[in-house]
């Protein structure tokens, strides 16, 4: 299966180092890192990028800013809500490799590193159909975190949750259904 892991990032990806020793480490083969850059990004990052490519074998594609606007030309509508500076450019990674054809999508920060477990593996579940309950919510947004209780009852909310649907009243149902989980 193809997988890709995207990252968005306003410093030099060394991250990806953790993530390439890991994926070559457990012998993973046909998995490949999208980078997205942003106004912030150091100059020389696509170059770090490629010269990581080439010594690891794994491919490494940097989405600087130039690319991302080209790329975005077919989508007039999207790049509003993706603001410049902001952690969202990470879905025009998402897109990216939804539209090369990845099987496998897997998002991560730039500041979150894999532990030694084999992270492929431990991704598994994207690519496949499962049986589960589907959560339905009547504005079209659920709060994840809505079980997260602060001691003074202050509601936590996932970053990239839209201010406009937070704390409005929605009625929530679920059913059980087969779904194809499609990015983790």
């Amino acid at each position: 299966m193809k997988t890709a892991i995207t990252i968005t990032t306003i410093n030099k990806p060394t991250v990806i180092e953790s993530y390439l020793k890991n994926i070559l480490n457990y012998g993973h083969q046909d998995v490949e890192i999208i980078i997205v850059g942003d106004k912030k990004t150091p100059s020389g990052v696509g170059d770090y990028c490629a010269k990581i490519s080439r010594e690891s074998l794994i491919t490494v594609k940097y989405l600087d800013v130039d690319f991302q606007k080209n790329y975005l030309k077919k989508f007039p509508d999207l790049e509003k809500y993706l603001p410049y500076n902001s952690f969202s450019r990470r879905n025009i990674g998402d897109l990216f490799a939804y539209e090369e054809g990845y099987d496998v999508i897997i998002r991560v920060d730039d500041d979150n590193y894999p532990t030694e477990d084999d992270f492929i593996r431990m991704h598994g579940i994207v690519g496949s159909d499962i049986k589960t309950t589907v959560l339905k919510s009547e504005n079209g947004w659920y709060n994840v975190c809505e079980e997260l209780i602060d001691k003074e009852n202050i509601p936590f909310y996932p970053r990239g949750f839209p201010y406009s649907k937070r704390w409005l009243s929605d009625q929530n149902s679920t059913e059980p259904r087969e779904v194809k989980v499609v990015l983790n």
